[in-house]
This record gives C-alpha cells, sequence and structure tokens, in this order.
C-alpha cells in the first residue's frame, strides 16, 4: 500500500498485487466427497494475513490515515494524487489553527491560505512527474522480481529498483528554490519547511536538512505543526548515508506525536514502516519484523506485504542468520508464517527444510508447535512434523488437523476420524482465511461465487468423507449440512440414504434455520413416490400451496365418481403444473433434473467420482456402490415433464374424439417434449391425427406429418 509522504513524494512505492481473474461461466459448488487421496492428505493452504494478525500488538500507540480512495483496486496515480491532495489540505488546515492560536485576523488567515495553495500549484507538476518516474522504476522491478526473484533481489541485497529502470520520464524544471519567501503570512515553523522542501526538490539536501533542523531548533510552541514533519524528513534524508540517524528521527517523529506536536497526516504511524525497512537493509530482522507488525497494527495493510517481503528475504539468509533469528519468537512466528502460507517464490521446500533445522536446533520452547509442525508437513517432512506435534496442545485445532492427516498417512482412518472431530470442535465456526486455497481442483476452479476459505468447513468435509466411507450416512448428512457443502449432502441425501432414512434423519433434527434446502429435497422426493401427504409439511409455504393444488388435481381427476370431462380438466390443470412447476415439485436435486442449479445445467457432481472409485482413502464402501446401484430415480433430464405428458394423456383419453378442445391439448403436451424427445412426443402427433383428423390443428399435423407451428415456447423452459 501506498506509504505517506509530505511535501515530497515517497521514494519508495510498494508494489501493487494485480487481482486474479475468473473466467465466465456458472458457478458450481465445491464437493469434497470426490476428494483424491492427495487432496485428503494435503496440507491445508495458509492466510499469510490471518496468521499474522495473530501476532499483531493489542494496544496501538498511532493510527494510520488512509488517502480516500474510489476503492481498494484504485490506479496508484489516484491514490497518489489523494495522498497529495490530502496532504495538501492538512497544510491549509494546520496553518489555519496555528494563525488562530496567535490571534491572526480573517485577512491574515485567508493571505496565508492564498499563499500555501500557490506553493503547493507550483509543487505540483514537478510531484507528478516524480510520480510518473517512481511508477516507471516500480513497474521494471516488479516485472524482474516476479521473473528472477533470486536474482534481482536477493544477490543484490539492495533495493534493486534503481538498478533495472531502463526508462526513466523526464522531469521539469523543479520549483525555483527560494519561493518560500512568498510565504509571508504564514508561521516560521510552515517557512522553513518549505524551505526545506524546496532545497530538496533543488537536490539541495545539505540545505533542506538544515532547514528541517531549523523547525526543530524553534521553541516548542512556535512548532507545534511542523515537528513531527521535520523529523520525518530528517529520517527519510539519512536512509541511504546514514541508517544510524535515520532511525533516530523516526524515533524522534514518534515521540514528537506522542508529546502531543501535531500528526495530522499520520506520519508517527509511517515512520514505524520507513524504521523497519532501515533496519532490514542493515540485516536487523527481528527489529523490522516488530516494527512492520505495530506498522500493520496502526491500520497500514501494506504491512502484511512489507512482512511478507521482509521474511521471504530472512528465509535466504545463511544458517547463522537463520539461527539467530530461530531464537526470537517474533521473528519465529513471522517466517514461519509465510511458509504455511504459499506467499514467496524460490525453492520453498529447501527454505524449509534450512529453517526448520535452525529453529529444531535451537530447541525454542515457544508458542506456535503446531505452526511449525505445519511447515514441516507441508515440506514433506512428517517425522519432523511428528516431533513438533508432540509438543503441540493436545487442543489445537491445527495441530489435530495434521495429526489427522498424518494418521491417513499411517492407514489408520479411525484414528484420522477421532482427530477430525477433535478440530471441528476447536475451530471457530466464524474464523475464514481469505487467502486461503482450497484444497481440491473443483473447488479451485469455482470463482467468486465460493464462500470465503473457512476452515472449520474443509476439516469437517474431510470428516464427512471418512463418516460416509464407513456408512455412517447420518452422521456424515450433518456435517455436510452443517458447514454447507450442499452438492456433497444433496448426494448424500438423495442418492445414498434411503427416503425413508432421510425423513427420520429430518424429523429427528427438528426445524432449522438452514435446512430448507435439505427439506425441500425431501418432499420433492415423497412427492415422486406418491406419498403427497407426507410431502407437504417439508416444502415451504408458498411451494406447498401449489404442491396442495397439483396433489388436489390429481385426486380429482382419478375420482371416477365425476364426469368425464371434470376429471379431464383437473388431470390437464396437474399436467400444466407438473410442466411448468415440476422443477419446484418433483425434480432431483442432482442428475438428472439438476434442480440443484435450477435445472440449468447437466452436471453429474460426485457421482461420477464414487462410480469411478475416489481413491485408497476415500473409497466407497460396498454398501454405498450398492444403494448407488439401486436406487429409483428418473433416468430422464427434466423428467417432470414425462410426468407431465402422462397427465395430459389420461387427460386426453377421457375426451370425445374430434373436440377442438382435445386437439389443443395434445398439441399442448406434445410440445412439451417435442424437441427434447421427438420419439416420446410421437404418441401426440398420432393421436392427433388419428383422433383429431376432422379439426383444424388435426389436418395440419397431418399434413406437415408433425406438430403444427404453436405460441408454446418450449426451449430454454424448464
Amino acid at each position: 500500500m501506498y506509504k505517506r509522504s509530505i511535501n515530497i513524494l515517497a521514494l519508495c512505492v510498494v508494489m501493487a498485487a494485480a487481482r486474479g481473474t475468473t473466467a465466465c461461466g456458472p458457478f458450481f459448488p465445491s464437493d469434497v466427497l470426490s476428494s483424491s487421496d492427495e487432496s485428503m492428505l494435503a496440507a491445508p493452504v495458509g492466510d499469510f494475513q490471518f496468521e499474522v494478525a495473530r501476532l499483531l500488538p493489542k494496544e496501538v500507540a498511532f493510527k494510520h490515515i488512509e488517502p480516500p480512495a474510489k476503492n481498494e483496486w484504485s490506479a496508484w496515480m489516484e491514490r497518489r494524487e489523494s495522498a497529495r491532495s490530502q496532504t495538501e489540505a492538512a497544510d491549509t488546515a494546520d496553518v489555519v489553527v496555528a494563525l488562530q492560536a496567535r490571534g491572526a485576523d480573517a485577512a491574515a488567515i485567508d493571505a496565508a491560505k492564498r499563499e500555501i495553495s500557490a506553493l503547493r500549484t507550483a509543487m505540483k507538476p514537478y510531484q507528478l512527474a516524480l510520480a510518473k518516474r517512481a511508477d516507471a522504476e516500480n513497474e521494471t522491478y516488479y516485472t524482474a522480481t516476479v521473473r528472477n526473484w533470486n536474482d534481482v533481489v536477493e544477490k543484490s541485497g539492495q533495493d534493486p529498483r534503481g538498478a533495472v529502470a531502463d526508462k526513466k520520464p523526464p522531469l521539469p524544471d523543479p520549483p525555483a528554490k527560494d519561493a518560500w519567501r512568498e510565504l509571508k503570512h504564514c508561521p516560521e515553523e510552515f517557512v522553513l519547511y518549505a524551505r526545506g522542501a524546496l532545497a530538496f526538490y533543488n537536490r539541495d539536501l545539505k540545505g533542506a536538512r538544515e532547514a528541517w533542523e531549523a523547525v526543530l531548533a524553534l521553541k516548542p510552541a512556535d512548532r507545534r505543526h511542523r515537528s513531527t514533519w521535520a523529523a520525518y524528513m530528517l529520517g527519510r534524508l539519512a536512509m541511504d548515508d546514514d541508517p544510524a540517524a535515520a532511525v533516530a528521527w523516526f524515533k524522534k517523529t514518534r515521540t514528537l506525536a506522542k508529546e502531543g506536536f501535531a500528526d495530522t497526516t499520520g506520519l508517527a504511524a509511517a515512520s514505524l514502516g520507513w524504521e523497519a525497512r532501515t533496519e532490514l537493509l542493515e540485516g536487523r530482522f527481528e527489529h523490522a519484523f516488530e516494527l512492520y507488525l505495530s506498522q500493520t497494527a496502526s491500520g497500514d495493510h501494506s504491512g502484511y506485504e512489507s512482512l511478507r517481503r521482509s521474511a521471504s528475504r530472512a528465509l535466504r539468509q545463511e544458517p547463522v542468520v537463520l539461527q539467530r533469528l530461530a531464537a526470537d519468537e517474533t521473528s519465529q512466528r513471522v517466517m514461519t508464517a509465510a511458509l504455511v502460507s504459499q506467499t514467496i517464490e524460490g525453492d520453498v521446500k529447501k527454505m524449509a527444510e534450512r529453517w526448520l533445522a535452525a529453529v529444531e536446533k535451537n530447541k525454542l520452547r515457544a508458542p506456535g508447535f503446531d505452526r511449525l509442525a505445519w511447515s514441516a508437513y507441508r515440506a514433506g517432512d512428517f517425522e519432523l512434523a511428528r516431533r513438533w506435534l508432540a509438543a503441540a496442545d493436545d487442543q489445537s485445532a491445527l495441530a489435530n488437523w495434521l495429526r489427522a492427516k498424518l494418521a491417513l498417512r499411517d492407514g489408520h482412518k479411525k484414528d484420522a476420524a477421532l482427530f477430525l472431530a477433535k478440530a471441528v470442535k476447536a475451530f471457530p465456526n466464524d474464523e475464514t482465511w481469505e487467502k486461503g486455497q482450497y484444497l481440491n481442483t473443483i473447488s479451485e476452479m469455482s470463482g467468486e461465487g465460493e464462500p470465503p476459505y473457512r476452515p472449520v468447513r474443509q476439516v469437517a468435509g474431510e470428516l464427512a468423507v471418512l463418516k460416509l466411507n464407513r456408512g455412517d450416512y447420518a452422521e456424515s448428512l450433518a456435517l455436510l449440512l452443517e458447514q454447507e457443502w450442499w452438492g456433497d449432502a444433496s448426494y448424500v441425501a438423495e442418492r445414498v440414504m434411503t427416503v425413508d432414512e432421510l425423513k427420520k434423519f429430518l424429523e429427528a433434527r427438528g426445524e432449522r434455520k438452514n435446512d430448507g434446502q435439505i427439506r425441500w429435497l425431501l418432499a420433492r422426493a415423497l412427492m415422486r413416490a406418491g406419498r403427497w401427504k407426507e410431502a407437504l409439511p417439508f416444502f415451504d409455504d408458498a411451494t406447498r400451496q401449489t404442491a396442495e393444488k397439483y396433489v388436489a388435481a390429481i385426486r380429482k381427476g382419478n375420482d371416477k365418481k365425476l364426469a368425464n370431462a371434470d376429471r379431464a380438466a383437473a388431470l390437464m390443470d396437474a399436467a400444466r403444473l407438473a410442466r411448468h412447476e415440476g422443477m419446484a415439485l418433483l425434480a432431483t436435486d442432482g442428475p438428472p433434473d439438476n434442480a440443484d442449479v435450477h435445472g440449468l445445467f447437466g452436471i453429474d457432481g460426485p457421482i461420477k467420482f464414487t462410480v469411478w472409485g475416489r481413491g485408497k482413502i476415500n473409497m466407497p464402501s460396498d454398501d454405498e456402490k450398492r444403494r448407488i446401484a439401486s436406487v429409483e430415480l428418473p433416468a430422464k433430464r427434466f423428467h417432470y415433464r414425462y410426468v407431465a405428458a402422462d397427465h395430459a394423456w389420461a387427460a386426453a383419453a377421457l375426451m370425445p374424439d374430434n373436440s377442438q378442445q382435445l386437439a389443443e391439448w395434445l398439441c399442448e403436451a406434445g410440445g412439451w417434449i417435442k424437441h427434447r424427445d421427438p420419439k416420446a412426443a410421437d404418441r401426440f402427433y398420432k393421436a392427433l391425427v388419428r383422433r383429431c383428423g376432422e379439426t383444424e390443428l388435426g389436418r395440419q399435423a397431418d399434413k406437415l406429418r408433425w406438430f403444427p407451428p404453436t405460441k408454446e415456447k418450449e426451449n430454454g423452459q424448464k
């Protein structure tokens, strides 16, 4: 993120990570029941920001002030211009406050404001040109570091920005060095500060230093508004030539802010990052980590990126440096967080091996054994992971997740299930790893529709896999429902459990807030089985009313006490309800109807993986295979159209030949399936010709050898 600048533009621009793109297309819910052995055994990928957030100091001395922007992804030039405008506003506001404290009249204050504005206007072209040059250098730096981080950054040991910039945009002439003389109505501290800024722009670093030191030489009462600014810029000036002085000036900036000197642009918080960078370039990683954590705690989220890059740099150091850092608790935890979150470039496995060797040699007794085990597991050193886990808290959610994976590697599924159950209980339900990665391919491809990654959801999903494999279907379903693995829950409920088992499960479970979908699935299954009375309570209110109309129409149509015309009309009503409301009343959740995606796509979901076999760990039991093979589900997609056609056929059987009504019904019902299944629609065409030959529709059908055109739009209708 942007680093705060005052009258000069920040010389160091931190890169912006490109926002990930997603392909166009439908969103399919992720599934866990199709997990391969690889994904069941894979270590979770952490979220660096989440890991670092656990280390942030609870007490925050200074607050970061973020320049306003339209959104998180605003262009850097826009954000930098926003910061420049914010600084200009602070400059004006501060001079007004200072003059009011001195008893200045309105005319003097207005004159000072005009002088400040004129000076800012004169400085702006040069500031913007500097910004464009910084962007050009940063872009080249970004490209180079992404392509070859080791060669460009680590071998040099220096900030490569200037070295790799091929072309620098030309700079205009700087603002006049003596433009500060026009500040005739401004207090002396503002004049001196501006004098230093103009000297800096004119490459007179000695003059800039002297002017800013002169600000701090004023009496405290005369420098209430530019003391922090001067100390901050003196630190920036000293960074390259005198790092020790730079550190001292940055500390002075924060001391001044604590003492009550004005800090309207958040320089105290910004100084943390620059002091950290100075310490980092001097190889004092321990100090850099602490400072970056404080910067991040202040609200400056660029600290996360700085910590990530600092950890990456630290992990490439010589063994003697690694051992020193392993002895420092903060360094150990930040560097381990970088390893488990897969956020660093290069040979991560080799870096992890070197780092973990240093940590183990140091014998540090500190929190975070579960994270060290995580790092070892990700590096493939399972024995080292076991050793760290032996020292980890028995109740640690992460530790038990890793213990489960090691148990699976050893072939102990029962032990793995016990560890996973403990992990499910230990993980907070609202813990999210925003940058975490799903562990199976379908999830990784699912795009922006996927809910935030919650570790408890993944753990519960893996436990559900093991429960399913050993025949604990109700327990598996409960886990899947609880953690919103809907595609998998649908599979277990519709393909593995019987209708009676599912009904018993839901009755014992009682009505729950988020169970509408599974209750709807059962309602449709009961409707398909003709168990209408049992189905109705499981529908929501609106759909229940439609279902009641459908059931009433069928019952009326089957009532032989009624006249044929009344029965036929009722059956046709049922047919139309089945045709147009069948997705809600009768559809299967998975194939063939795929109500889970509103019938828009025909997909197999986890069923195909079950049929093919999912792996040695996630191996479907013989009972699961038997249940899948014997389940009674419709064979054709949009099967309720065929149900509707059957109702219409029964209605037609009650109608007299050559009636206009019969002809229209045969055309309508045949139209429901003629495009998808002409063979099934053929009986309606033949009946239209045979039974309604004296009607206009019958004659047209005979002439066309198929149905005459109608207003019905079959294509695209579910």
